[in-house]
């Protein structure tokens, strides 16, 4: 079970929360780079602060592609190891 952490954040003046998932490892099975697989992954990589590892097992590698250019723009945040396999 993951556990959820809020953090504060001034944007404009005020106070926002956000909510981040602590989540150490992360295994996505099938990803073939529909929109709901990106914007899954993309949810992912905006949330979880504490990832130590992506696991990744794309359909194609035109899927593969995919996610690691999506990776790719979070890398300066992201810290985890990330691993893909092709299915």
């Amino acid at each position: 079970m993951e556990r959820i952490v809020e953090q504060r954040k001034v944007r404009n003046g005020q106070w926002n929360n956000y909510k981040r998932l602590c989540l150490k490892e992360f295994k996505m099975y099938g990803f073939c780079g529909r929109k709901t697989d990106v914007e899954i992954l993309a949810y992912l990589l905006d949330t979880a602060i504490m990832l130590e590892k992506i696991l990744i097992i794309t359909e194609t590698a035109a899927a593969q592609t995919l996610a690691q250019q999506l990776l790719e723009n979070h890398s300066s945040s992201l810290q985890a190891e990330i691993v893909f396999e092709n299915h």
